[in-house]
Formats: C-alpha cells, sequence, structure tokens
C-alpha cells in the first residue's frame, strides 16, 4: 500500500513507483532493487501549523524506513548517504564489513586448531618413545575411581561425552559407594561394553591384599597393602604401603557400637611425632596415605560389618571412626580433608562420630574447628610437666604444653556449637574471609559443618612410677582449668573429658604399665576435681592390636631375622 502525499511527481519517481517507493510531502525516497541505488530528494521547511508539524514527523519515519532498507538491502548511494548523514541519522556499517570480520575470525580459529594439532602428534610422537624406554611395571597403572570427587565423574570418566547419559555417573557412583561393589563386573545397572571400557582405565580401589586376625574378644586387626599406583592429575607415580587398622566391636547393652581405628604412615624421614614408649613411635615413616586409602580402609570395614544397603538396611553397625595409630594425621592435612568430605556426603557418616587424635601440632588444631568442624578431637597429653613429655613426646620440644593448650581454647573458640555472629566473625578472622564469604562456602559444602556440643578428650597413658602418682592427678587439672582458662566448674565437666589408657608393654619398652589400683586412685581424683574422666577397655591385647602394639610384629620379625643374620654370619 502507498500513500501519496504530493501532487506533483516526477517523471523518473512515476517510473519506479512499482519497485519499492515511499513519499512525503515535498520529499520522495526512492529505493531500487535491481540498480541497488537510492535516491532521495529532501527539502526542509519551517514548521509553522500543527500540520506541518504532523508531516515533519511523517518525515523523520520516512528516514527511519530508508534506513531500514539500508541495513535490510544495502542499496545506498553516496548522494543518498551525504544526505541522510546532514539529515542527523547516523549510518551503521555495511554488512559485507562484517562478513570480512567473520571471515578473518574463522581463518584465525583454522590456524589454531592446525597448530594444536600439530602438538597433539608431537607429543603423541614423544610418548610413544618415552614409553619405550619405560618399566613395564610403570605402563600398566590405571586410576583410581576413589581417588575421583562426583564432580569430576562427567569430565574424566566419560570424557564429556554428550552420548553418555548423566545418569550413568549416579549408577556408578551408588555402585561404589553405597553397595559397596569391589569390581566393575558387579555393576548390573551399566551396560557391558562401558564396563569392559571402565575396568580397562580405572580401577576402583581395594588393596591389593588383606591379612585379618582375629582376638578372643572379636576384635579384628587387619593388614592391607595398597599398590604401586598414578597420583593425582600430576601422574605422579606413588609406591606401595602396608597399613594396619582395627575393628573393634563394642557391645554396650543391647545397642552394638563399634569403632574403627586408622593408622597411616608418613613420608618424612625424621623422629615421629608419636609417643616414644609406644611400638609406632620407634618405627620409620614412609610416606603420607592418601585419601583413597584411607577411604577404603573404612569401607573394608563397613564390608565386616555389612553396612551396605545390598546386604544390610539402616541403623549402621559401624559408628565411629578414630584416626588413632601410626603417624600423625594432622601432618598429613592435605589428604585428611579430601577424606572427612568423603565419608561425610558419600557414605554419610555424621561429623561427630569421626575423632582426630593428635600429638600435638599446635599451629593445625585450631583448623579442625573451621575446615574440619563438627569432627570430635583428642590430644594426646601423657604427662603434666614439659620436662617429662619431652621425654616422652619428642614434638613437645617444638611445641610445648603452654603452646598447646593456647591452640585448645582457640580450637574451643572457634568450634561452631552455636551460629552465632560472635562464632561467625571469630572463625571468619582466624581463616582471613569475611562472614558473608563464609557463609557462602558453608551452602557451597567447601566447609564441613557439624552442630554438636563442643568437647575435646586428653589421652594420658598409665606408666607405673613415671606419671601416676596422686600429685600428678591434681598437677593435671589444674592444668586443664589454668590452661584452658575455665573457671566454671559445669563448663569444665561437659568441655574436658580424660581418657586413661593402660600402657601395653611391647619387647624393648623399658616402661611398664600401672596397677589396677592406682589407676582407680588416679581417675577418682581427677573426677574429684571436677573433669569426667574414664578408663579405655583394653582390647585386641593378644593379636597385637591394642594402642600401641600396631606394627609390632612386624618389627619383632624383622629384628629376629637380622640377629639370626648376624649370628649366621658369625658362625
Amino acid at each position: 500500500m502507498f500513500l501519496f502525499t504530493s501532487t506533483k511527481l516526477s517523471s523518473r519517481a512515476v517510473s519506479t513507483v512499482g519497485h519499492n517507493t515511499q513519499f512525503n510531502r515535498k520529499k520522495v525516497i526512492v529505493i531500487r532493487r535491481e540498480s541497488k541505488e537510492t535516491t532521495s530528494t529532501i527539502t526542509k521547511k519551517r514548521v509553522k501549523t500543527p500540520l506541518d508539524a504532523d508531516i515533519t514527523t511523517r518525515r523523520t519515519n520516512s528516514l527511519e524506513r530508508a534506513l531500514e532498507n539500508e541495513k535490510r538491502f544495502n542499496h545506498t548511494t553516496k548522494e543518498a548517504r551525504r544526505k541522510l548523514e546532514r539529515s542527523g541519522f547516523v549510518i551503521p556499517t555495511k554488512p559485507f564489513i562484517l562478513i570480512q570480520q567473520q571471515q578473518r575470525q574463522q581463518q584465525q580459529q583454522q590456524q589454531q586448531q592446525q597448530q594444536q594439532q600439530q602438538q597433539q602428534q608431537q607429543k603423541s610422537v614423544t610418548t610413544e618413545l618415552e614409553s619405550q624406554f619405560k618399566p613395564a611395571s610403570t605402563l600398566d597403572h590405571k586410576k583410581i575411581l576413589l581417588a575421583l570427587p562426583f564432580s569430576a565423574y562427567a569430565s574424566t570418566i566419560w570424557k564429556m561425552d554428550t552420548a553418555t547419559p548423566a545418569f550413568r555417573s549416579i549408577q556408578l557412583h551408588d555402585a561404589i559407594y553405597k553397595h559397596g561393589t569391589t569390581s566393575f563386573d558387579a555393576i548390573k545397572t551399566i551396560p557391558l561394553e562401558m564396563r569392559q571400557d571402565l575396568s580397562n582405565r580405572f580401577e576402583i580401589g581395594t588393596p591389593s591384599s588383606v591379612v585379618e586376625t582375629e582376638s578372643s574378644d572379636e576384635t579384628r586387626k587387619i593388614l592391607m597393602e595398597f599398590p604401586e599406583h598414578i597420583s593425582g592429575s600430576a601422574e605422579k607415580k606413588v609406591v606401595s604401603a602396608k597399613v594396619e587398622c582395627v575393628y573393634i566391636p563394642m557391645n554396650n547393652g543391647s545397642q552394638g557400637e563399634t569403632d574403627m581405628m586408622h593408622e597411616y604412615v608418613e613420608t618424612e624421614q625424621k623422629p615421629t611425632a608419636t609417643l616414644c614408649v609406644s611400638s609406632q613411635g620407634t618405627q620409620k615413616m614412609l610416606r603420607n596415605l592418601e585419601a583413597w586409602e584411607m577411604v577404603a580402609q573404612v569401607m573394608h570395614g563397613m564390608r565386616i560389618a555389612k553396612d551396605f544397603r545390598k546386604e544390610n538396611s539402616f541403623p549402621r553397625v559401624l559408628k565411629n571412626i578414630v584416626l588413632m595409630g601410626q603417624g600423625e594425621p594432622l601432618l598429613n592435612f592435605k589428604n585428611l580433608k579430601p577424606f572427612i568430605k568423603t565419608l561425610t556426603s558419600d557414605l554419610n557418616f555424621h561429623p561427630s562420630k569421626i575423632t582426630i587424635s593428635t600429638s600435638g601440632i599446635a599451629p593445625l588444631i585450631p583448623k579442625i574447628a573451621t575446615e574440619l568442624a563438627g569432627c570430635s578431637l583428642a590430644i594426646s597429653l601423657h604427662a603434666t610437666t614439659d620436662r617429662l613429655r619431652s621425654s616422652l613426646m619428642p614434638i613437645n620440644k617444638q611445641y610445648n604444653i603452654a603452646t598447646l593448650m593456647e591452640s585448645v581454647r582457640q580450637y574451643l573458640q572457634l568450634h561452631p556449637s552455636k551460629y552465632n555472629k560472635r562464632n561467625f566473625k571469630a572463625a571468619a578472622d582466624f581463616r582471613g574471609d569475611n562472614t558473608n564469604d563464609m557463609k557462602q562456602k558453608l551452602k557451597q559444602g567447601t566447609i564441613l559443618v557439624g552442630r554438636r556440643h563442643k568437647r575435646v578428650t586428653f589421652e594420658y597413658v598409665m606408666l607405673k612410677g613415671v606419671n601416676d602418682s596422686i600429685q600428678e592427678a591434681d598437677q593435671l587439672v589444674n592444668l586443664l582449668k589454668r590452661g584452658l582458662k575455665i573457671g566454671d566448674m559445669r563448663e569444665l565437666a561437659s568441655t574436658v573429658h580424660v581418657n586413661l589408657i593402660p600402657f601395653h608393654g611391647w619387647e624393648g619398652s623399658g616402661y611398664e604399665c600401672s596397677d589396677i589400683s592406682q589407676i582407680d586412685l588416679f581417675r577418682r581424683r581427677i573426677v574429684a576435681g571436677g573433669v569426667h574422666c574414664h578408663l579405655r577397655l583394653s582390647r585386641g591385647v593378644d593379636i597385637l592390636g591394642a594402642c600401641g602394639q600396631l606394627r609390632s610384629m612386624d618389627m619383632l620379625k624383622r629384628k629376629r631375622m637380622a640377629g639370626l643374620e648376624e649370628q649366621l654370619k658369625t658362625e
């Protein structure tokens, strides 16, 4: 539909009406599609009447339409462009310029892809050459699935394959952590081709050999050997390791409670931080256990207790997990955090059921309250003076009792038992974060949270004639009150707990356990001072699975073999 506003038309305008013509009063804009030219005649007129004002608005509308036609068909000439610029309209750049820019970008992308392909070909050639000179044992290592978080399944296992449905990751995760599957062939929910591909590239993460020894009180000592494997994204080879854990069933009336103790060796070849009177304190440390190796110990205990859904229904039998034994857990803090996160998120253990026992690494104790919140804390004290504790525990020379008590006091202040503004601010200041950032991290799950009452357990081994006198009991109560700055008796009774441990002798220790009567007097004296105190039961003594006896049989065998070799040489 065309609108004619002028009474006179030029012959040129009339001849082009059939193409695409727009008219206004004293203005003609003609767009020719065939010749790709636009001619316009613009005459300015002073606005005098309302009718003239309406005409000017129509004129601006016609100019806008002309611009739209320019963008659509690219029909402009130099004269029309100049006239449009004089009228105040900004003419955009031509579309063919944008096309040229897109072509340049495509050429650059093609060049980058070619360079990347060349680099990948060079890398493949170098890896093939390097593989010819590597031993065969290091070429066949597979990645461990227990070392991968669930968020990395899509990128690592399926390699971002769009053809693989997302629910395959959930099926694989449930088979490992909910059903306790130890082989890919047992996962019937995944197709056979996927299972074969997974078995060629991955391992679930089970120990290569397991030796179990059961005592008369149903305590089991489990010796596990983890094979040589590749660790992390750095493709670093990790040597094999032998680890012992103890499965202790605790039958308290009608309710059964089971503790699972974990112990691991350290990498530093230096004097150990644990108690020197225990057999672990005299052994060399080899390396830190990785997070998946500690998780594998817990899952093996869950298989013994039949806690997986396939074999038993909830509530679970395995309830408490204690990191205690060989090595110092806080010296392996890098792997301790993902280990506890796996227990709480994948295996559904509450943080309050996880106890971290430390010999006194003072700078890292407050981090348990901020980064591993909710986990229970146990301190190996064993003495009330620096002189005696330094002779029993070499770590006291670096962090004395006063420094240790100050770190425990900070832990109690930062422990999020009640989430008020002061606790949030103190924890944020310690971490160096803002309170809003810390709340966001709590929502994201990067910081573990456990809403429970704060409590610290102090472990005290009973040595005959060394630290079992009544004076030592009084000094222990005063040390806890003075060091932790707790004046209220109710707060002291609910916050501090002393656990007395009978000493389990071993060959070459040089110490003896205190008499039962003396231990009972020591315990009563501490309770009279307002501190809760209990005597730990000795379990697994006949299989060298009690506190301070782990790996002692292996050490005795080595000593005996060395003695026999020396005798044969002398003969």
